[in-house]
């Protein structure tokens, strides 16, 4: 988690983050060890990972690309929401 989120998070304006809805996937408790280097940026943390998608997108401009990983699970999760939610999210969206 350490390495990934110090390559995602070097050039990124904010950081959000959610738990996909699965037991498994790591708490916030768990996350906050690990972004603690990046006190700097603006961290927002969300339960529901629709939230997050959404306060993705008002904080990014037009130019911007808003990027969704982490596991399977929350990809699929925004993939779903995107997909049927969405008329055309291409361009900003990187899934």
């Amino acid at each position: 988690i350490d390495a990934m989120l110090k390559i995602l998070t070097t050039d990124a304006y904010a950081i959000i983050v959610c738990r996909p809805k699965i037991d498994r996937a790591a708490g916030r408790e768990t996350i906050e060890k690990f972004i603690s280097f990046s006190d700097r940026k603006r961290v927002f943390w969300f339960e529901n990972s629709v939230q997050a998608y959404k306060k993705a997108l008002r904080l990014a401009g037009a130019n911007d690309l808003v990027l969704i990983t982490g596991s399977l699970f929350l990809v699929g999760e925004l993939r779903e929401f995107i997909l049927n939610k969405t008329p055309c999210a291409s361009g900003r969206i990187a899934l």
